[in-house]
């Protein structure tokens, strides 16, 4: 995937054509925004074009198998984070509000799930340190809806012209393309003795982009 600072350089080159895969974030953007309409069967492929961005091109893509592991994960991880949150609000020994709220946001690290989950902490009106602070939470029930229904999904984004890759094309090249990001993620890795890699689905190549990586130890 392309970071979206990175995605603006590129689209300020026209001698790049680029294919990538947005972010969940990015894509739940695109759906809020109506760009967007998760309404695919299972295992077909739909074009979406954004009147904002008439370069880009949008193929959305769907994994049933995908979806049901999706929702299964998210189901889990918000039961870790549910028992870690009831054990918070159950504590016995005297503390401060601050120091709630961090244990509050280590299990949201933990889980990946802060976005789910509103909360807060009622300080005790007697002092600082108390047993009486109140550890307030909920379930997120929209947000936890939108992410259920983005399970499964995925959008790969491109500016290669419809004449010369279809959209259909533009998937199997992504696809075919993140073997040769994991080919050479492997290779960087061994010469970076464990360093992070990142690789890039960008060339000057006409319609058809190459990837490119680069590590830093």
């Amino acid at each position: 995937m392309i970071t979206k600072d990175n995605m603006e350089t590129l689209e300020a080159d026209e001698d790049i054509s680029f294919i990538t895969a947005l972010t969940r974030p990015d894509v739940q953007a695109l759906v809020d925004s109506g760009v967007i309409q998760l309404t695919l069967d299972d295992s077909k492929i739909g074009e979406v074009s954004d009147q904002d961005n008439p370069n880009k091109r949008y193929c959305v893509c769907k994994n049933p198998s995908k979806a049901i592991e999706d929702q299964k994960t998210l189901d889990a991880l918000l039961e870790k984070t549910k028992e870690e949150l009831e054990k918070i609000a159950a504590y016995k020994q005297a503390t401060t509000v601050e120091i709630l709220g961090a244990r509050m946001g280590k299990a949201f690290k933990q889980w990946h799930t802060e976005q789910y989950i509103n909360w807060r902490v009622d300080q005790s009106p007697d002092e600082e340190k108390s047993r009486h602070h109140k550890v307030v939470w909920s379930f997120n029930c929209d947000a936890i809806q939108r992410a259920k229904r983005l399970a499964g999904y995925y959008v790969i984004v491109s500016n290669v012209k419809p004449e010369v890759m279809s959209c259909e094309e533009l998937v199997r090249s992504y696809k075919s393309l993140m073997q040769v990001e994991q080919a050479l993620r492997r290779v960087f890795q061994e010469a970076a003795g464990g360093g992070v890699v990142q690789v890039a689905h960008v060339g000057r190549q006409k319609g058809l982009p190459a990837a490119r990586g680069a590590y830093r130890g």
